[in-house]
């Protein structure tokens, strides 16, 4: 007898077709619409709605610096920079470090899509911090490189942030 978690059945959760284990099923959540307001795109102009809550933030960039790297070896005065990115995994252990030295504090953005967001980036030379709610609500970086470190990694989706190892988009 399986545990019910009151969203099946007994008889469907019991039946010997259905073993797939309760934490691997879909199930569909309604969203009401009272809780969305419509916002802008500061990208495109393009009208959707979404919730109260900045998913993106922006930082600009007054410096940036690729130098070739490998996998494990740190880069040259990276303390100087406000952010170290690199498209070198463990797979492909060449490749380039991007330094970014950027002007303290995030300003709020407001974008339909990382596509959008990514293309401000290049357009602005700035960070784009984002909170990916696909990625079990992991904080992003999207820069103007993004795209082609992306491509050079293998990442089918180019417009993927960066890792952070963050959680938040709090700035203290």
């Amino acid at each position: 007898m399986r545990e019910n978690h009151g969203l099946l059945s007994e008889s469907v959760l019991n039946y010997p077709a259905f073993e797939i284990p309760i934490d691997k099923l879909f199930f569909p959540i309604v969203v009401d619409d009272r809780f969305f307001n419509s916002k802008v795109c500061e990208y495109c102009n393009t009208s959707f709605k979404c919730s109260n809550e900045y998913k993106y933030k922006s930082s600009q960039i007054v410096k940036t610096t690729i130098e070739k790297g490998q996998f494990g070896v740190k880069p040259k005065n990276f303390t100087d920079y406000t952010l170290v990115l690199s498209d070198i995994t463990k797979d492909k252990p060449q490749g380039n470090h991007y330094l970014y030295k950027t002007i303290p504090g995030l300003k709020n953005k407001i974008f339909c899509s990382n596509e959008c967001a990514y293309n401000y980036a290049i357009d602005k030379n700035a960070v784009i911090t984002l909170l990916d709610m696909v990625n079990k609500a992991e904080v992003r970086l999207l820069v103007p490189q993004t795209k082609s470190m992306n491509e050079k990694i293998g990442n089918a989706y180019k417009y993927r942030g960066s890792y952070t190892g963050l959680k938040d988009l709090k700035v203290k």
